[in-house]
């Protein structure tokens, strides 16, 4: 989803910047595990930016 979104972002506008999506429970064992699956799977290539 995040690279679908990405592409339709930078097409609409290439000077955005793409923020990825909020980890808001990373600091919990579920949280973590979904942040390590989403690094993993290459999630943080079509960000510009992460909270």
């Amino acid at each position: 989803m995040v690279q679908r979104a990405a592409g339709i972002i930078r097409h609409t506008d290439p000077h955005a910047a793409v923020v990825c999506p909020s980890m808001e429970r990373a600091g919990e064992p579920s949280g973590q595990g979904f942040v390590r699956r989403f690094a993993a799977l290459g999630g943080y290539r079509f960000c510009d930016a992460a909270v």
